[in-house]
């Protein structure tokens, strides 16, 4: 329920939800766009961040998994690294946003990231056939409905 206050909260920004800015990203997701349009200088700074913001908030929205959505931006790593290195000031407050709203922390630094992004590796579990059943083909479903949901709420 926290992370659907969240989504609503965001959704709520002055002139986002209503269209009357102009995103300095504007073919990510709406709830994508408002992280994006409070930080423009941060994507100013750094403009291939679009897209990877794009995907960590979808990967959030379908499995509210943060280990998923880390693993997310340690394969947009690069994308990220702009962030912590040159744009490290315009960015700040963005960071801290996705830490508060998405619980999803991103290091300052780049020995940080590589250090984040190496023990999320070794920690990672594999699904066996036998755990492959429907219980994980009816969670994909009620995430996808939720994520459903709140894009239906921010567009």
């Amino acid at each position: 329920m926290l992370r659907v206050a969240c989504f609503l909260a965001l959704a709520q920004i002055p002139g986002v939800a209503n269209g009357q800015t102009q995103s300095v990203c504007p073919t990510i997701i709406a709830s994508a766009r408002t992280f994006a349009d409070q930080f423009p200088y941060c994507f100013t700074n750094c403009s291939s961040l679009c897209e990877p913001l794009g995907a960590i908030v979808i990967e959030y929205m379908m499995t509210f998994d943060v280990n998923a959505t880390t693993r997310v931006v340690c394969r947009d790593a690069q994308d990220w690294l702009c962030t912590i290195n040159e744009g490290l000031e315009a960015c700040s407050g963005l960071l801290e946003l996705a830490e508060t709203s998405l619980s999803l922390t991103i290091p300052r630094t780049q020995s940080g990231l590589e250090a984040e992004c190496a023990a999320l590796t070794t920690t990672s579990t594999t699904t066996t056939p036998a755990d492959a059943g429907t219980a994980s083909s009816a969670s994909i479903v009620v995430s996808a409905a939720w994520a459903g949901a709140l894009l239906a709420i921010t567009v």
